[in-house]
């Protein structure tokens, strides 16, 4: 749900990378047995996914709408105001609060939002593409489908689990067409645990599990249930100000 979670997560990848490489190179026979193990850690790993990503195709039943248009309607203000003060104290309450929004509220993504923010980082666009206003989510069925603002069906097809991306699980359309909704990767984020759903669409799969570079840098869609409980609003609220303004308790 955090934007500070995925520059948390780019950064342990750097510096796990920069540990690797000054590492010697291991001998021959050394490097066929990790080559083995790491073959076998692979299979492991899929078989594992393999077995999550039905169920979580079925957690995520139902239907969504953009998260972020409802959590900062303005009626929500005092909710943002209280649960950040609780964290950091009243005195930068507001400030905390303003930093959080705009974390999710660029509208740069891809290239654009690659050039404009470069390695410095920058806000994440949470909203959806191709004019996308509700999605739906039939797990037991493996079915997504999804309609524009005025109602009208813009997709709907059956999708089967093709793998993963990072820490998404990418579903493939079983239709023959290569359009937008071609690919759909889903966050193991549900109403049930984060109280909304964090997912990734598009025609073309292949840079699905990169936070900051590719077609899809700087967008993560985020959703919320379509008829959500002022409960369930007022707890989606929090978790994002808990989980993201910890660090800069008082």
């Amino acid at each position: 749900m955090k934007s500070t979670k995925i520059v948390s997560l780019l950064l342990a990848g750097a510096l796990a990378a920069g540990a690797l490489a000054g590492c010697s190179q291991p001998s021959s026979n050394g490097a066929e047995e990790q080559k083995s193990s790491a073959s076998q850690e692979q299979a492991a790993q899929k078989s594992t996914a393999e077995q999550e990503a039905e169920p979580l195709l079925s957690d995520l039943s139902g239907s969504y709408q953009e998260l972020f248009p409802v959590l900062f309607d303005e009626q929500y203000d005092q909710l943002w105001l209280d649960d950040s003060a609780a964290i950091v104290g009243e005195d930068d309450a507001d400030a905390s609060a303003e930093m959080l929004k705009g974390s999710v509220s660029g509208n740069l993504w891809g290239e654009e939002a690659i050039e404009a923010y470069g390695e410095e980082g920058g806000p994440f666009y949470c909203g959806w593409l191709e004019g996308l206003a509700e999605l739906t989510i039939d797990g037991d069925a493996m079915e997504i489908s999804g309609k524009d603002d005025t109602g009208k069906e813009l997709f709907s097809s059956t999708y089967h689990y093709s793998g993963m991306a990072g820490d998404l699980y990418v579903f493939e359309s079983d239709d023959d067409e290569e359009d937008t909704f071609k690919y759909f990767a889903f966050l193991p984020d549900t109403p049930e645990s984060t109280f909304h759903i964090e997912f990734r669409y598009g025609a073309d799969d292949a840079d699905f599990g990169e936070w900051m570079a590719g077609d899809y840098a700087y967008w993560m869609a985020a959703g919320f249930p379509v008829d959500p409980t002022q409960q369930m609003i007022e707890d989606c609220i929090k978790l994002f100000c808990d989980e993201n303004l910890a660090g800069e308790a008082e």
